[in-house]
Order: C-alpha cells, then structure tokens, then sequence
C-alpha cells in the first residue's frame, strides 16, 4: 500500500511517498480502504517539528480519514466490509489503507462525500 510519510522536519516538500505492507487488523479493528485524509494547520506544524505533540518518525500526518471497511479483525460486529466510514486515526491519515477501532468510527450518511466527510471532521459537525 501507499503511505505519505514525514520522515524529517520540514514542510509539504519533505513528506514522501512510499510502499508499505498492507496490514491486516487485529482483534477488535477494521482496516479500511481509504478515499479521503483531511490535513489541516496542525499537521502543517507537526511536521515542522512546531507543535506541541511530535509523533516519531516516520508518520503519516493527518488525523481524519473517510473510505470503505475492507476487513474486519475478530470480534468486530458493528461496520462490516463495505460500510462507509469516517474514522479519527490522530495519525496515519496519508496511508492509503488504515487500521482503526470501531469505536472511533462513524458511518457516513448518504448525500455525503467521503471528500467532505474527511475535510470537515476536525472543525465541523457533518
């Protein structure tokens, strides 16, 4: 799968894109496919080494992702592959697969773009 990694303090132009393994998810994950990231002033911080919270490197900036449920670890029971979803990673959000706990995960109504969905998660109820 496809990452777009901070590797380096720096702006947009350090991130990287690179190859990772697809993972699969755990017991009491879902892994989903990954149609849009929202990245916002924050993460322009983060990666400039600016912010208060400095994740190790390598990371995916980005806190928000919308897509589709591609798997189910054990035990999961409320989405299913398939389902549409908006999920609150914290990071990982420039990965083009993503694991996250059902939890944190919250269905996307229909009219709704999985583009509008990610962009406005963090500072707009949708």
């Amino acid at each position: 799968m496809k990452a777009m990694l901070s590797t380096a303090p720096g702006g947009p132009e350090t991130l990287e894109l690179t190859e990772m393994p697809q993972p699969e998810p755990k017991k009491g994950q879902v892994r989903i496919r990954i149609r849009a990231a929202g990245l916002n002033f924050p993460d322009t911080l983060i990666i400039k080494d600016l912010y208060q919270m400095k994740p190790p490197r390598p990371f995916a900036p980005g806190g928000e992702v919308s897509g589709d449920v591609d798997a189910v670890g054990e035990g999961v029971s409320n989405v299913a592959v398939g389902d549409r979803v908006l999920a609150m990673t914290g990071f990982a959000a420039g990965v083009a697969r993503g694991q996250a706990t059902p939890v944190g995960l919250v269905e996307i109504c229909r009219g709704l773009t999985v583009v509008k969905v990610a962009v406005d998660a963090d500072g707009h109820a949708v």
